[in-house]
């Protein structure tokens, strides 16, 4: 919410879907939205090791699908699913 919305209120949808061999989770906002960083290896490697900074680059290494695009009205949808089996 924070990097969506700064200091004024927002809302921040989270879904997620548990299958019997995976674990899919989307969460999306409404806020200002951010471009990140051309392909998936420098976005862990060029995060700042700051406290709040690490978020999407921690869900991105854990992860076997991941993915950030603009949201439908706005804003971000962050998709990423952890296989269980």
């Amino acid at each position: 919410m924070r990097h969506a919305y700064g200091d004024r209120g927002g809302l921040v949808e989270i879904v997620y879907e548990l299958h019997s061999d995976r674990l899919v989770v989307e969460v999306a906002d409404h806020g200002e939205g951010f471009q990140p960083p051309a392909g998936t290896a420098g976005l862990v490697a060029d995060e700042e090791l700051a406290e709040g900074g690490l978020g999407i680059a921690i869900i991105q290494a854990l992860s076997d699908e991941f993915e950030i695009r603009e949201g439908d009205r706005g804003g971000s949808r962050l998709r990423f699913v952890k296989r269980l089996a």
